[in-house]
């Protein structure tokens, strides 16, 4: 867990550390594991926690067959639920760190708005410095389906950093850096998507 991707927004939120083992036999004799565990409290306090729960009745309670978690179903309800995903896109073709000819090469990908259309998608082979439209192949009687795009692009010999972005049918943008919406466990990130590639 790197300290300098956690800001303030971060911090202000209550953490929750899950401390769990799946047997009786586990709780007694591999203390070094429950150790462990309880010690990433001092890690959250260290990270600039303040406000941290600890959620730990559900030690030597096995999660197969119909056993009940108290704690485990505790946290869930409390948790916030992710209906909607956001705006997104992605370079699928080609890979990242392939090695291209020089001249005019075929990206592909997808862009994704859950129930909102993709009104728009572009593609910049410097990185976001300039950017070239894409070609939308959209199916309006499937929402909450990708949209396939592809693009053309001319590429000179060195490396290229590839970057896609689209916009939904509200007009809103992707975020273009993954700072405006890092999170620990990664949820919701939907900046900017970045391929680099060399050419020769």
């Amino acid at each position: 867990m790197s300290g300098d991707k956690i800001g303030p927004q971060h911090r202000a939120r209550k953490a929750v550390l899950y401390v769990r083992q799946s047997s009786a036999h586990q709780v007694q004799h591999n203390r070094e594991s429950q150790l462990l565990q309880y010690a990433m409290r001092d890690r959250l306090l260290v990270l600039g926690w303040s406000q941290i729960e600890v959620v730990d009745e559900d030690l030597g309670c096995s999660a197969a067959g119909g056993t009940t978690r108290a704690g485990f179903e505790r946290m869930v309800a409390e948790a916030t639920t992710i209906n909607e995903m956001p705006l997104n896109s992605a370079i699928c073709e080609p890979a990242p760190h392939a090695a291209l000819q020089a001249g005019v090469n075929l990206v592909r990908g997808y862009a994704i708005a859950t129930a909102r259309s993709i009104a728009r998608v572009e593609v910049s082979i410097d990185g976001g410095q300039s950017w070239q439209q894409a070609e939308l192949e959209q199916h309006p009687e499937a929402p909450w389906s990708w949209t396939f795009w592809s693009a053309e692009i001319n590429l000179g010999r060195g490396n290229h950093d590839l970057v896609v972005r689209a916009w939904d049918g509200s007009g809103e943008m992707q975020p273009d850096t993954i700072a405006d919406v890092w999170n620990f466990p990664g949820y919701l990130c939907d900046a900017w998507h970045l391929v680099p590639v060399s050419v020769s």
